[in-house]
């Protein structure tokens, strides 16, 4: 069905028109699978202390320009940008800041993926986690992602795994806005331009990703791999 008449109106209602082909795509295993083989995400194991990452996707490492090998076991807090001395950040010339305020930025955003993490680990079954981030590749750039954060468990082994994944949204939020809203307000901030953001017409955005069962079948099987290679 691709719309519906309108009564006494005689138009045509083309709002369903764009809903079959998210719905198509958000129930198909085959294109959960494509769609999260080019997507950046990283899986941790939630069996042991700190959450050490033992899967990354061949999208973080184009999206960051960071090697598997560079990112592996290190604690899941590390790499989501929230455990590191963030005093210890100079502003690049592209923040446009001076330097206090873009650490005090960095400090609110950090705040808010902190709070989402721990929402996350306090409540596994009930709370997917949802964020915007600055980041930076391995070259300093600054980039702006979606973070969505959510802890699995593995349907056969019992085993907890959390998974993170991360969407490039510079272009529609410049790190700098982000930075400049966490310096004004801190983490509230950052959760208000979180809240805003508009769910992506294709479902391929980190929460509907998290929360699809063709998508959680496969980071399912990515973590019984994760757990065998190790």
């Amino acid at each position: 069905r691709t719309g519906t008449l309108k009564r006494n109106s005689g138009a045509l209602d083309t709002s369903l028109e764009r809903r079959p082909q998210r719905c198509l795509f958000m129930q198909s295993p085959l294109m959960i699978h494509i769609a999260l083989q080019d997507c950046s995400f990283v899986v941790c194991d939630a069996t042991l202390q700190d959450y050490p990452v033992r899967h990354v996707s061949t999208g973080f490492e184009k999206l960051f320009g960071q090697a598997s090998a560079e990112v592996l076991n290190k604690p899941c807090k590390e790499v989501l940008g929230f455990s590191k001395d963030l005093t210890a950040f100079k502003a690049p010339e592209q923040s446009d800041m001076p330097a206090e305020d873009y650490a005090e930025g960095l400090r609110g955003v950090a705040g808010r993926a902190e709070e989402e993490f721990n929402a996350v680990v306090a409540n596994p079954e009930a709370h997917t986690g949802f964020t915007v981030i600055v980041a930076h590749d391995a070259e300093g750039n600054l980039i702006t992602c979606e973070l969505g954060i959510r802890m699995l468990k593995h349907q056969t082994l019992g085993w907890q795994f959390l998974v993170a994944i991360f969407r490039d949204i510079s272009e529609d939020l410049p790190p700098s806005e982000v930075l400049r809203a966490a310096k004004q307000s801190g983490a509230k901030a950052v959760g208000k331009l979180a809240d805003e953001r508009p769910p992506p017409s294709d479902g391929r955005g980190p929460r509907e990703l998290l929360q699809a069962p063709p998508s959680v079948n496969y980071l399912g099987s990515v973590a019984s791999k994760m757990w065998k290679d190790v």
